[in-house]
């Protein structure tokens, strides 16, 4: 799973974050190790993959849980997870009417 962060952020503590939600996760398993890197360098985010490995049947409750738990982490230590944005240049200004 991936989950894209503001440019902003930080990517080490980022890492770091996500890496305590999903070491605390009960059905994490702990071999093979979780994978928690910079992916890659989005229009709008900070991409970071974040792979473990978790019993076969139980593997979407475990995704759906921590992508929550991920979510909410991040807000509390004011990550911010941005939505796309787009800068619009014009050539010439743009005149302004009031009234």
């Amino acid at each position: 799973m991936t989950v894209g962060v503001a440019y902003k952020e930080d990517p080490y503590k980022v890492i770091e974050t996500v890496k305590k939600v999903v070491e605390e996760h009960p059905y994490v398993l702990a071999e093979p190790e979780p994978e928690i890197f910079v992916e890659s360098l989005g229009e709008s985010s900070v991409n970071i993959a974040i792979r473990v490995w978790v019993p076969s049947p139980i593997w979407f409750k475990v995704r759906k849980e921590i992508v929550s738990i991920i979510k909410s982490k991040l807000e509390r230590e004011g990550i911010e997870i941005p939505f796309p944005q787009i800068v619009v240049w014009f050539r010439t200004p743009l005149e302004l009417k009031q009234g």
